[in-house]
């Protein structure tokens, strides 16, 4: 059977599986890329050689290690499904994985949040020939101010708060129910909590809405929040405001390092955070402890008193 006829049960398969959408979309955009490159040959008759070559040709490209892992991850699950589906012996038993180094968390200074939150009061400064510099005060800048402080504060994936709707909001009790994305694979259904400061900006929001079936998050012509619209909206305030790479998963890094460094435990932090495993979160533990230790040479009595 070729590889594009393959292709068609296989995707028949990911519907049938409760896979999310997105997830068809890029494992098809992969798959066709293989197809591309290796000529449209018989399943069977693809080796080990030729899964290895299409790696390189990636980093050639110049294709980051992590996106290279994520094609090497479609290449294990498809061959996964035509061994049982199709019968035919794995040729990608002994295909290795792409190193991907550990991820670079650099999470925002309190100085930096405090500039983010006063860049979404105002537009950027205009400049006229017949008048003075001016800035012009934002309609969205609750809306915003609201879009950061709930990222910092919950520590949410970007497009779980986008999911979120008021009736998943307990302003009382300052939670939120996390709606997991439809298989639930990547995002798992939890409770969050916010603060008293989150809640008085929520509560003037909750106040300008009318339907509990309303999501939270809205553009300027009422068209819901998905994640690259609230990417949009982050990197123009950060441009405003003289921050660089802000992006949500910043935000995200930023609550679960300054959870650890307020006497936090990780299990707790897992569970907010949503992680199925505690890789991720012994990363933020790490960092945590280095603050830690810097703070004790700093800080600490002895060294600082000079007592021998």
């Amino acid at each position: 059977m070729k590889v594009c006829d393959a292709l068609n049960g296989y995707l028949i398969f990911l519907r049938s599986g409760g896979y999310s959408s997105v997830t068809i979309q890029n494992y098809t955009l992969i798959l066709n890329r293989i197809v591309e490159y290796l000529g449209n040959p018989e399943v069977e008759n693809i080796t080990l050689s030729d899964l290895r070559s299409y790696l390189i040709s990636l980093s050639e490209k110049g294709l980051a290690e992590s996106s290279r892992q994520v094609h090497w991850k479609v290449i294990k699950a498809f061959f996964s499904w035509a061994e049982n589906e199709l019968e035919i012996k794995r040729p990608d038993t002994r295909l290795k994985m792409p190193v991907v180094p550990a991820p670079d968390i650099e999470p925002f200074t309190e100085e930096e949040v405090r500039r983010l939150l006063k860049a979404c009061e105002t537009s950027s400064e205009v400049n006229t020939p017949l008048k003075f510099p001016y800035t012009m005060r934002r309609s969205t800048a609750m809306r915003d101010k609201l879009l950061i402080l709930l990222l910092l504060d919950t520590g949410m994936r970007i497009s779980e708060l986008c999911r979120v709707k008021l009736s998943d909001i307990n302003i009382e009790d300052g939670t939120i129910g996390v709606r997991s994305h439809e298989t639930g694979k990547k995002s798992r259904s939890r409770t969050v909590r916010f603060g008293v400061r989150t809640k008085k900006i929520l509560w003037r929001i909750l106040n300008s809405k009318e339907n509990d079936d309303d999501l939270l998050f809205v553009s300027t012509k009422n068209n819901p929040f998905n994640r690259f619209t609230a990417k949009s909206v982050l990197a123009r305030i950060g441009k405003r405001a003289n921050v660089k790479k802000v992006c949500a998963h910043r935000f995200r890094h930023t609550f679960a390092i300054q959870y650890l460094r307020n006497g936090g435990d990780i299990y707790t932090l897992q569970s907010l955070l949503g992680h199925k495993s505690l890789s991720t979160v012994r990363l933020y533990l790490k960092i945590s402890e280095i603050d830690i230790s810097e703070a004790h040479r700093r800080f600490g009595p002895v060294d600082n008193w000079r007592l021998s």
